[in-house]
């Protein structure tokens, strides 16, 4: 499809190309020349910042394109100029400079954005020298009240042409952690600020800054981190960004004590892991690089209890993107887990039996807070595990209770009926005292003694016991004058 695609561009062919793009479903995933021809569409519009924005977005995929000669339709060198004059007119620099890095150095074009370049740079400067930032009083409110931040964001809104305004509220989100105290209340009202005024994150890219500082910090462990993730679990994700947001805030929420929640959590994780654009999503390496601070912060800590630590690193390790199985932390989160987790105990199940792992099912199944039940099929399982593992004991235990509940193979049936566990199936039966000598001939002379005592007393037996050990309490048991073989078996009881 890439390649027919490629075809149809190079033979400027674009109103087949744009029909097939505005044809694809709603959850299809473009691919690279697509992006680039939505993006040079975009450039034709009279507002020329939807444009920038859209490259902003999808710069790698249309950085991909631009290394061919020619980009539908246009030369490579003009396009780069097209772009670097929607810089130009955002007033990005950063961008500015690295487009003009795509041009050969000793191009006219090359020549003609540098000028521009050195022209934006001295205008900004001059203008910064002469007059205050244009957001300095909102600063200064902010830092006395975080409530002023949604008055700022508002303006946002309505001056959304104004890049020197938009690109100066950008910085100040930037280092906008720094600006506030680290209060209960004023977390939670900046962060129900920022999370609601999530439709801006394409004019403020630095619009989740704040989330990202308080989630590499050593901070996400305290409670005190528990009111800015709180806004976070009410939010509906729309789009991979506010979906990664909704699981660090629910990791948040499991690590401080609400262990419920993690089995939701697996869940999204696991429907992370199966996307197949999991690699390619920037959220990927965001998440792989939140879990690794988060274990070192865990790691290093000196007043956290070695159990909670143990714990805290068994959670984070099974939420790996890049690690699914880990039976070592999986078992230690299940020693210390106060909540049930079907998600979680489905999976390492079914992974600890088709791989044979008999004594890590048996562990799994039989943990109080497995909430699996023991269905008929999970007790075959449990019956086979025991037999592997010689739990004699477990796998009869076990054939007992599926007899109670259905027809076993008649082999097996045979094999725990003589095992002794269907005890109402013998009958007792009275002795005589020649099967008692017959059963005792191989003993030796004391012990036969023993038992024939026992047995002419067995009636009295429990009678004589309680009157011993009443007495023994004030008096002590006085030896027998009898014979020696008595006086063992008085000894003996």
């Amino acid at each position: 499809m890439r390649n027919f695609i490629l075809k149809i561009a190079k033979i400027e062919q674009l109103n087949i190309l744009e029909s097939i793009i505005l044809n694809r479903p709603e959850n299809a995933t473009l691919i690279p020349i697509e992006f680039t021809f939505l993006f040079t569409f975009l450039t034709k519009q009279e507002n020329s910042n939807y444009a920038w924005i859209f490259f902003k977005r999808h710069k790698s995929q249309i950085l991909e394109i631009m290394q061919d000669e020619t980009i539908l339709n246009i030369d490579q060198k003009d396009f780069v100029v097209m772009v670097f004059d929607l810089a130009i007119a955002a007033l990005d620099c950063d961008e500015a400079k690295f487009l003009i890095s795509k041009l050969s150095l000793n191009s006219p074009e090359r020549q003609i954005c540098l000028q521009k370049l050195l022209t934006l740079t001295s205008k900004y400067q001059e203008r910064e020298s002469k007059t205050e930032s244009p957001i300095a009083k909102f600063v200064d409110e902010i830092k006395r009240d975080p409530k002023a931040l949604q008055s700022l964001l508002n303006k946002v809104r309505s001056e959304s042409q104004d890049r020197i305004f938009i690109n100066s509220v950008d910085e100040f989100l930037r280092k906008f952690t720094d600006e506030i105290k680290p209060d209960k209340k004023v977390y939670y009202e900046v962060s129900r600020i920022l999370a609601g005024s999530r439709d801006l994150i394409d004019l403020l890219p630095n619009l989740f800054q704040f989330f990202f500082y308080q989630s590499s910090s050593k901070l996400f462990l305290e409670p005190i981190s528990a009111r800015v993730w709180e806004v976070w679990n009410l939010v509906d994700p729309k789009n991979e960004t506010e979906e990664f947001w909704s699981r660090v805030a629910l990791l948040q929420k499991h690590l401080t004590g609400h262990t419920e929640v993690f089995d939701n959590l697996w869940i999204k994780i696991e429907g992370y892991r199966a996307s197949k654009d999991c690699q390619t999503q920037k959220t990927h390496k965001w998440w792989s690089i939140f879990i690794e601070s988060q274990l070192e912060h865990i790691q290093n800590a000196q007043n956290l209890p070695p159990t909670k630590k143990a714990f805290w690193a068994a959670s984070l390790k099974l939420l790996k993107l890049d690690r699914p199985i880990d039976e070592n932390s999986y078992f230690v989160f299940k020693d210390n887990l106060l909540a049930n987790c079907q998600a979680m105990d489905d999976y390492y199940l079914n992974y600890f039996w088709k791989n044979k792992k008999f004594g890590a099912f048996t562990k799994s199944i039989r943990s109080p807070m497995c909430p699996n039940g023991f269905t008929n099929e999970n007790l075959c399982r449990i019956w086979t595990s025991a037999i592997h593992c010689n739990e004699s004991d477990l796998a009869w235990r076990t054939m007992s209770v599926l007899v109670s509940r259905v027809e076993v193979e008649p082999l097996l049936y045979e094999s725990w009926k003589v095992s002794g566990e269907l005890r109402s199936f013998y009958p007792i039966n009275s002795v005589s005292r020649q099967e008692v000598a017959l059963a005792t001939s191989d003993l030796d002379q004391v012990n036969s003694a023993i038992i024939n005592s026992l047995l002419t007393l067995s009636d009295k037996l429990n009678r004589i016991i309680s009157d011993i050990f009443c007495t023994l309490r004030s008096n002590r048991f006085s030896k027998g004058n009898n014979g020696p073989i008595e006086r063992r078996i008085l000894e003996v009881i």
